[in-house]
């Protein structure tokens, strides 16, 4: 999406209304220490990634993401790796950190990124249900992979899956 700051901003204002109607008597923010011990009512955990190209003064489009929880007001995070996260994500910050080069093409890096997700599924059962994947380029917008195709993806992962574990071992 164009002026994806623009829409980030309404998202957290939009947020933060709700949270006051769902939760008026939790404070939005409480003291770490007393939440961890349970000492204060805590609201759930709402949490969002947001992505777009922010559109320049030049016609420039520049990728955007932002990171929005509820444990932080929604305040804004920009995330400046070329990727980002949320949810049960150590085993994705994992694959990332290890194998993401921001130089790779869109379909390389969906790959990826569904790699990061199933392998995740894999590892804790409060992950999972069926992989959907959107990409968004400037020149196309946003754009849904079918099924197939993402099976697809899934079935091409597997397989590199199968060489990487056969790579430690010798085979007679």
């Amino acid at each position: 999406m164009d002026g994806v700051t623009a829409v980030m901003e309404q998202l957290r204002a939009t947020c933060r209304t709700k949270y006051e109607e769902w939760f008026p008597l939790v404070e939005a923010i409480q003291p770490p220490a007393l939440a961890a011990m349970g000492q204060v009512a805590t609201r759930p955990g709402v949490n969002f990634v947001i992505g777009g190209y922010e559109v320049g003064g030049n016609g420039t489009r520049d990728p955007k993401l932002f990171h929005l929880n509820s444990w932080t007001d929604f305040a804004p995070t920009l995330s400046d790796y070329g990727w980002a996260v949320d949810g049960v994500a150590q085993y994705a910050l994992y694959l990332l950190n290890r194998l993401y080069e921001g130089d790779r093409s869109v379909q390389e890096l969906t790959g990826l990124a569904v790699y990061t997700i199933t392998e995740t599924a894999s590892q804790d059962g409060k992950v999972g249900g069926p992989v959907k994947v959107i990409t968004i380029r400037p020149e196309e917008g946003c754009r849904a992979l079918d099924t197939d195709a993402v099976d697809e993806i899934i079935r091409l992962n597997e397989a590199r899956s199968m060489s990487l574990r056969a790579s430690f071992y010798e085979r007679a």
